[in-house]
């Protein structure tokens, strides 16, 4: 079998298989997890008994933190991070 010129790498969430670029969707949902972990982990105040929040912020925020959860799933068409939706973060 010989070299093959693979060329350029589609994202970093591609692997080459079987003579050709193919997504390689557990390092791409791996990113996902990791990134939607990170908003959730600043946004925990949000929730506390003690936040200074109003109940309707409250509200806002848990919604923005289920569409956060509903993360990968939610975004199964995505090829790379930037194809990914994340939900905006409440004003």
């Amino acid at each position: 079998s010989g070299w093959t010129n693979r060329g350029t790498m589609p994202t970093a969430y591609y692997k080459w298989e079987s003579d050709a670029w193919v997504i390689d969707i557990d390092a791409l949902h791996w990113q996902v997890r990791l990134d939607r972990g990170s908003k959730l982990g600043m946004s925990d105040w949000t929730q506390g008994a003690d936040s200074p929040l109003t109940d309707e912020k409250k509200t806002e925020w848990a919604t923005y933190r289920q569409s956060l959860r509903d993360l990968p799933s939610n975004n199964s068409d995505a090829n790379s991070i930037d194809d990914v939706t994340f939900p905006t973060e409440p004003a």
